[in-house]
């Protein structure tokens, strides 16, 4: 038998979010074509790490994809006295 580490239900749900946040933050982003290509090969292996139950590779994946996409890293704290309460609202439609 093989030991194996397993990492909590919630280091897997951390994952996932972190990509859906991703996703959210990629919205109305203006890629190149080769920008897209590349995240799309980056999200794909940050999945297989978080499937796997390997958060920190997958982590460290999605943090690339973010600079790639030259969108704010995991973690950068949210300022919130320079952002309009307005901009944080959904708008119709999203």
């Amino acid at each position: 038998m093989i030991a194996a580490a397993v990492l909590p239900d919630h280091a897997r749900a951390d994952c996932e979010q972190q990509l859906q946040q991703l996703s959210y933050d990629l919205r109305g982003a203006t890629l190149t074509e080769t920008q897209k290509q590349t995240i799309g090969g980056l999200v794909d292996d940050a999945r297989r790490f978080c499937w796997v139950h390997r958060e920190q590779p997958a982590m460290e994946i999605i943090s690339k994809a973010r600079q790639t996409a030259g969108i704010k890293p995991i973690g950068e704290a949210f300022d919130w006295e320079t952002v309009p309460l307005e901009s944080l609202e959904r708008r119709q439609g999203e």
